[in-house]
């Protein structure tokens, strides 16, 4: 499924893009003047101003796009393969928090998901199945090669992709910007076991409508 929004009044689909944007400085002065306005005050060991990159709660922010902090990829290279439930589970919620680097991670994860249900209390972790050890190493590797998300700007064409399984979701949702078509998110998500009864419209429509949220 594809829902697009056609945006023929952007002048963001030419070259000329950042010159219909007030600048930075013009857009500092007048943050200054609002903080003035209000008798705000802010700390200037805090403040960094005209930065060409940022990191911010994990991510580092530069060229309008996001990407995870050199630091997360370089853990999750590190990562060797968990041998008990609670590792295994500590690497799912650590990719589940990078999961919009990630096409199709739900579906990547199921295989990690299924072998962590199988773990019995106070007994030997089972033997890993070789999808779950094949799967682990190749979220190292999509997030290790993610590219880069383009922040989202509610002024230029949006396109959201969407495509429904027996089992689940998956898609992306990509902006226009010079004629190209950038990422802003990879989006997937597991079906329960009701919604696997769903139809197949209902099943796509679930689609959309988890990718609008």
């Amino acid at each position: 499924m594809i829902i697009s929004n056609k945006n023929n009044n952007s002048d963001h689909n030419n070259n000329n893009n950042n010159n219909n944007h007030v600048s930075h400085s013009h857009a500092g002065r007048y943050d200054f003047a609002k903080l003035e306005e209000f008798e705000l005050r802010v700390s200037e060991s805090k403040l960094h101003l005209l930065q060409t990159e940022i990191f911010f709660l994990g991510y580092l922010i530069k060229d309008g796009q996001r990407f995870p902090a050199p630091d997360k990829i370089s853990a999750l290279h590190n990562w060797h393969s968990p041998t008990v439930k609670k590792d295994w589970l500590k690497f799912i919620g650590y990719v589940n928090w990078l999961h919009h680097f990630i096409l199709d991670c739900a579906k990547l994860l199921k295989p990690l998901y299924d072998y962590v249900a199988t773990f019995v209390p106070k007994q030997k972790p089972p033997p890993v199945p070789e999808a779950v050890a094949s799967n682990f190493e190749k979220l190292k590797l999509a997030l290790a090669n993610s590219v880069g998300l383009k922040l989202f700007d509610p002024a230029v064409p949006t396109l959201i992709m969407t495509d429904a399984s027996d089992l689940g979701i998956g898609g992306f949702i990509a902006q226009k910007l010079d004629k190209l078509w950038y990422p802003i998110a990879f989006i997937s998500k597991s079906f329960t076991p009701t919604q696997r009864n769903y139809s197949t419209l209902q099943r796509e429509l679930l689609g959309a409508y988890n990718h609008l949220q």
